[in-house]
């Protein structure tokens, strides 16, 4: 069920950088998407909406013009909001609307081109475009990749032309020269961008770098006039691989913000000179430690994203899970539900193998498990959109902790492409401990037992304590998420699917010992591998009653387990097979994890 498995690193970015970039493979699928996407973005600015909020405003254009602005930044000294489209064509369209009336004002709305100046290529603006070529490739170094812009403001070449006679044009230049950088295809890995007198006001020279750079790894800044940490903020959750930082000679350096630096950027090591971070620990904690037996992967491309991105995302999940909602947009989705049917191991589990020890209490109010809920109004409140619902339902969830470092061997893995939005499609099968209360517990009134519908029901003959906090447990897990690359060099989540059920180890993707006999001898084995079954099977009935199709797919000793536990359960053939089979094909253990979840088996499993 799960092919190709292999133990590496898999560089997964850190808290929050869930960074798609490949390095070991520029040519991508998803590095493309990014690429082309920071490509042929353009950039505009609106003036004339001062009178409304930023996101009014956004909410607006949206509406209005059916174009999305993205990477929006405001300058509320100048009324000037500045924010990216995904072609020039599209900033052309939108320039069009230009006097459109809008909180009792008229907007102004321009295209900006390459070197920051609304209109198209006049002679002026192809002289200063040969000229800014002219100065990068005098300031990049092509062997460290490093892109050298030290005393950038003193340059006399730069001065001469006026590129700094004013704030605007000034502030303009830098994301013009990142934008040529872009187009003429410059590997920058290190920005050097000290003594330029940047202060609070130019922070968007960060944010411009981010957005064009997401990937770089070293950063400059000695000896300008940074005081405030919003400076830096402007790139949080963008330079997510940024590993070294220099910001000697700034006056922020008076507050002692290092604790706050750090957290800002996550994979960041060294801040001025000094280790801040073991970079080991830390690249272990990134990288997926799982042996691939239990995985199957598209391809090679798939498994490095898949495995970076789960990796981190589950680390994040059980330290600061609030911290992922960077990755769900408006139009991103959220569920969850339990599984009480769940037949639960009790080889895996011996302390929690009771059904009567199983409680949902944690989970009850909101699960979306549409064999149990028919009401449509029902389905949709169970169903999150957006940030700020994905949000509140993530707090009302049990803190947990995935052990990936300490019991690789205890997940398993899936993961594809997904072509309708270039992305993939990952599955994650494990474990968790639940290691505290949510710090947003569910409220009972939302979601009441009386809209449930269907056949079943919640964990029956346990509902009297589903009313309080459920107890701290083990659990089993499924989860299903369909992730796609934003514009940024991070990631979207799209769909986002968890299944949490009763505690099952993980042996139904470890790797099973040969059959033998008594005797010692191996003994043919079918597609579920067979343990410890043989002796305590004789006598038995012998097969015969089941369908063709199922028994070419058992060996013998399988089929006389089947035959034996329907005829003494009258279980259906579905159930039974799926006893036996998370019973490791032990005819002892069947019968006990029968009785054991007896309570919770549907009526729809047994024979009429």
């Amino acid at each position: 069920m799960y092919r190709g498995r292999g133990r590496g690193g898999f560089n997964g970015g850190g808290r929050g950088g869930f960074n798609n970039n490949n390095n070991n493979n520029p040519n991508s699928n998803l590095s493309r998407a990014n690429d082309f996407a920071n490509q042929n973005a353009v950039t505009v600015e609106i003036y004339g909406w001062t009178n409304a909020s930023e996101q009014d405003l956004i909410s607006f254009i949206s509406r209005k013009t059916h174009k999305v602005l993205q990477n929006v930044t405001v300058d509320r000294n100048s009324g000037a909001l500045r924010a990216t489209v995904r072609s020039k064509q599209e900033g052309q369209e939108l320039e069009k609307y230009s006097g459109i009336r809008f909180a009792g004002d008229s907007l102004k709305i321009k295209l900006i081109d390459e070197v920051g100046v609304s209109g198209t290529n006049t002679e002026n603006t192809m002289n200063t475009i040969g000229l800014l070529k002219s100065f990068l490739k005098s300031r990049y170094d092509p062997v460290s990749k490093m892109l050298n812009l030290d005393s950038m403001v003193n340059d006399p070449t730069l001065l001469s032309s006026g590129l700094f006679s004013t704030v605007s044009t000034s502030t303009k230049m830098f994301p013009a020269l990142l934008k040529l950088a872009t187009n003429d295809k410059y590997k920058i890995e290190s920005v050097n961008l000290s003594n330029n007198n940047l202060g609070d006001f130019t922070g968007k020279y960060v944010l411009d770098l981010a957005l064009m750079y997401p990937n770089i790894k070293n950063l400059a800044l000695a000896n300008n006039n940074i005081t405030k940490l919003d400076f830096l903020d402007k790139s949080k959750n963008k330079l997510n691989n940024l590993r070294e930082i220099v910001l000697t000679g700034n006056p922020i350096l008076n507050q002692n913000p290092h604790l706050e630096i750090v957290k800002t950027y996550p994979k960041l090591v060294v801040l001025d000179g000094q280790n801040v971070r073991d970079e080991n620990k830390l690249n272990a904690i990134l990288t997926f430690p799982f042996e691939t037996k239990s995985m199957f992967f598209e391809n090679g491309e798939i498994q490095k994203t898949a495995t970076g991105f789960i990796s981190t995302f589950l680390n994040l999940w059980d330290s600061n899970r609030l911290d992922l909602l960077q990755l769900y947009t408006a139009d991103s989705q959220f569920s969850y539900h339990f599984d009480s049917s769940h037949i639960a191991d009790q080889s895996a589990n011996p302390i929690n193998n009771s059904s009567a020890s199983t409680t949902w209490g944690n989970y009850i109010n909101n699960s979306r498990n549409l064999t149990r809920i028919s009401g449509e109004k029902s389905r949709m409140q169970r169903l999150c959109r957006g940030p700020e619902e994905i949000g509140r339902m993530f707090q009302s969830l049990p803190k947990t902790k995935h052990m990936l470092m300490e019991h690789s061997n205890r997940f398993a893995m899936e993961a594809w492409s997904f072509a309708p939005l270039n992305g993939m499609h990952v599955v994650i099968h494990g474990e968790f401990e639940e290691t505290g209360q949510p710090e947003a517990p569910q409220q009972n009134q939302s979601f009441s037992n009386s809209s449930r519908g269907g056949r079943g029901g919640y964990n029956r003959g346990n509902t009297g304590r589903n009313n309080a906090n459920g107890t701290l447990e083990k659990r089993s897990f499924d989860r299903i998420l369909i992730v796609i690359p934003s514009p940024n060099g991070s990631f979207i989540v799209v769909s986002d699917m968890l299944v949490v059920k009763t505690y099952a180890g993980s042996n139904a993707w470890a790797p099973k010992a040969p059959i033998t006999n008594v005797s010692g001898n191996v003994l043919p084995s079918g597609p579920a591998q067979a343990n410890g079954i043989g002796s305590s099977l004789s006598p038995s009935p012998q097969p015969g009653s089941l369908p063709p199709v199922v028994a070419s797919k058992l060996n013998v000793q399988q089929q006389q387990l089947v035959t034996r536990i329907m005829s003494e359960t009258r279980l259906t053939l579905e159930f039974t097979l799926m006893l036996c089979e998370q019973s490791n094909w032990n005819y002892e253990m069947a019968g006990q994890n029968f009785q054991n979840s007896k309570a919770q088996i549907p009526p729809t499993a047994f024979q009429f």
